[in-house]
């Protein structure tokens, strides 16, 4: 009898480390089959550099995340020639605010404990337009315990715009309309995308990093924010799911997708290859324009 417990038990403990191996060390196998299009070779362009002018719905790789480069689509281009990008992908899962007490910024148990909608004062906001090493938060980081089961916590991450993902050069391009980098609100997002076209995928990288146990697939559609409110409670941020909708999350999820938006200052840009295709994108020099 006890031989045949020794062999059930042994069994269990083989699923088990199956089972773990599978979750942990799955991410790289299973994952390496991701987009061709998130994986855009960081080789450097042979092209010569050349004043080019962007239009709507061209593509441009501008910066880095994870060292990833990151792809853009031109959205529009304003009567001042302003152009208006948004990241093609989620680059990464990134709670929308964390939780946690403060004063002044989460006055109220709900606050406290799900994180704010508000998009002004929010911790994502915070991390998208910072450019230091180390991100000083005006109130509760986006730490594991301040964010839903510490899922992605990022209190120790760079700045979005910090130098390992943006040069000066690159960052004397984005225009600063009270903030340089942003999430398009459902409106915005609504104006220019039917639903169909409002889904996002994750790169390869924010597949990688995500330290959440769901399993994420290159071709699978992944909820990411929006920087609208919920009018319905103080602490619920509008998200596009995973079929192009609206619906609901808590400020404080960490396993919700970031598709950042930013403006250039001019539609006059100086490339250093492609042809503004999603599959050859133009390339903006680290040189500037």
């Amino acid at each position: 009898m006890k031989h045949k417990y020794k062999a059930i038990i042994t069994v269990l403990i083989v699923i088990i480390i199956a089972i773990f191996s599978f979750v942990t060390f799955g991410k790289s196998v299973i994952y390496s089959a991701v987009l061709k299009e998130t994986s855009i070779s960081t080789q450097s362009r042979k092209e010569k550099s050349k004043s080019t002018t962007i239009k709507k719905n061209d593509y441009i790789l501008f910066g880095k995340y994870q060292n990833e480069p990151i792809l853009w689509q031109v959205l529009n281009v304003d009567k001042k020639g302003k152009a208006l990008l948004m990241s093609k992908y989620i680059l990464c899962l990134k709670a929308f605010d964390a939780s946690g007490k403060d004063k002044k910024y989460h006055n109220g148990s709900d606050l406290s404990t799900l994180g704010s909608s508000d998009w002004k004062n929010s911790t994502i906001r915070q991390w998208l337009n910072s450019d230091k090493d180390k991100v000083i938060y005006s109130h509760c980081p986006p730490s594991k315990s301040n964010v839903n089961k510490g899922y992605n916590a990022y209190d120790s991450e760079s700045g979005f715009l910090s130098n390992s993902n943006f040069g000066p050069q690159l960052l004397s391009l984005i225009y600063d309309k009270g903030d340089k980098v942003f999430l398009l609100s459902k409106s915005e997002l609504s104006k220019y995308f039917k639903p169909t076209q409002r889904k996002k995928q994750c790169t390869k990288s924010a597949i990688l990093s995500t330290n959440s146990p769901y399993l994420i697939f290159s071709s699978q559609n992944i909820w990411y924010w929006t920087s609208s409110k919920i009018s319905t409670n103080r602490t619920s941020v509008c998200t596009v799911t995973s079929s192009g909708n609206y619906y609901k999350a808590l400020a404080y999820d960490g396993a919700t997708g970031v598709c950042p938006a930013l403006y250039l200052k001019s539609s006059e840009i100086t490339t250093i290859g492609g042809n503004g295709s999603k599959s050859n994108p133009y390339w903006i020099s680290n040189r500037g324009a």
